[in-house]
């Protein structure tokens, strides 16, 4: 099992848990399903649920019936995966906004989690 972390800012705000917040009922089950895919088998998750990204950075992919929703995750040490933020995909490429605020998240998270 991996323990399923969001990402928080200095503000103490969410942008994963405000995003699937923001869902309609049916789709917010769906994304947690996957999450829960996410919690019991981790890195082993492959394609099409999971892509690596680079850089250690992946996107949990949730297919609809009315298009796609993504998150952005990474791992940390001790089985911890951190989901930083996502999105309902409308286009075949990744908008370079989401995935710019994916990495930034990540690399705050490393920076103020230094052992």
């Amino acid at each position: 099992m991996f323990k399923i972390q969001y990402y928080d800012l200095p503000s103490g705000k969410e942008p994963a848990r405000a995003f699937l917040g923001k869902l309609p009922k049916d789709e917010r089950w769906a994304a947690f399903a996957h999450i829960k895919l996410l919690e019991e088998y981790g890195n082993q998750i492959g394609m099409p649920e999971s892509r690596a990204m680079g850089n250690g950075l992946f996107e949990l992919r949730v297919k609809l019936d009315n298009g796609q929703i993504r998150l952005f995750y990474f791992f940390v040490a001790g089985r911890i995966c951190v989901i930083t933020n996502g999105f309902k995909k409308k286009s075949k490429k990744t908008p370079s906004r989401y995935l710019y605020m994916a990495r930034k998240y990540k690399k705050e998270y490393e920076s103020r989690n230094i052992q």
